[in-house]
């Protein structure tokens, strides 16, 4: 592959813009600033940063698929899948689509039980070391979810774990197998007027970013909504509630949903 400046072959418009803003920046100081050695070297370096690990990434990332995670971030290789909802002390595995606050409320759930708290698509672009939608823009949606499988798989595989999956997670059936059998799947659902309100505070969504926003929330949710609810042991609305509210309402759900495992086995 020839290897250009981001912003000559990204194909995402806000990369291409970002960048040519960091190459202007550069260059004007010249001609309209007296500080700008300052600013022109505080523009090259971001530029540079920028370019060499995008440049790390298609040397180095193309062919491992994760395997990095593995020796970078300590993740245990991944274990046959145990069926976990006998234990009191299941892991809790958090699905649900693009601002549900998969992501905040997780943290928060993790720290109320003291536990350690994962994010599969901040784990996938750890271990790449670009973002997701740099991801997308040299594999495409399909390069990504290889990746997040397997991210998928080595995480489930750690005990005791508050973890928020990507919205797209439950696509694959190798991952929707390892949630179910793994730990206790809980979907955060959200009304989608309340959904558009918090995508638009973030423009780190890929499939977000061409087209009428609303229309394709709900054209995603026409396909994933009914996985959401096949797949999960508990569901919670985050729709105008606080987070503190819905992490006790997941408390009180998974604890009323182990009862209800304990008094079926002991049936059995």
């Amino acid at each position: 592959m020839t290897e250009l400046p981001l912003w000559i072959v990204s194909t995402n418009s806000s990369v291409r813009q970002k960048n040519r803003g960091l190459v202007r920046g550069f260059f004007l100081p010249v001609f309209f600033c007296p500080g700008f050695f300052c600013r022109g070297f505080i523009a090259l370096h971001c530029y540079l940063k920028g370019f060499f690990a995008r440049h790390c990434y298609l040397k180095n990332c193309h062919s491992c698929y994760c395997d990095t995670a593995t020796e970078t971030f300590g993740l245990s290789a991944p274990e046959p899948a145990t069926h976990a909802l006998s234990q009191n002390m299941a892991s809790i595995f958090l699905i649900g689509p693009m601002g549900a606050g998969k992501t905040t409320v997780g943290r928060q759930l993790a720290r109320r039980l003291s536990r350690t708290f994962y994010d599969s698509d901040r784990e996938i672009e750890a271990a790449c070391g670009v973002d997701i939608p740099t991801i997308f823009d040299f594999e495409g949606e399909a390069g990504f979810r290889c990746r997040e499988q397997r991210m998928i798989d080595l995480l489930t595989s750690k005990p005791d774990i508050v973890l928020a999956t990507g919205g797209g997670a439950v696509l694959r059936e190798e991952n929707r197998q390892r949630l179910k059998s793994r730990g206790v799947v809980v979907f955060l659902d959200v009304d989608i007027d309340v959904q558009v309100e918090r995508t638009s505070r973030n423009n780190n969504r890929p499939l977000l970013q061409q087209g009428n926003a609303r229309a394709t929330l709900l054209e995603i949710s026409k396909q994933r909504r009914p996985i959401y609810t096949t797949l999960a042991h508990v569901s919670i609305s985050t729709s105008n509630q606080r987070h503190q509210r819905v992490v006790d309402k997941i408390c009180r759900q998974i604890k009323k949903f182990n009862a209800e495992q304990t008094a079926l086995e002991r049936k059995n």
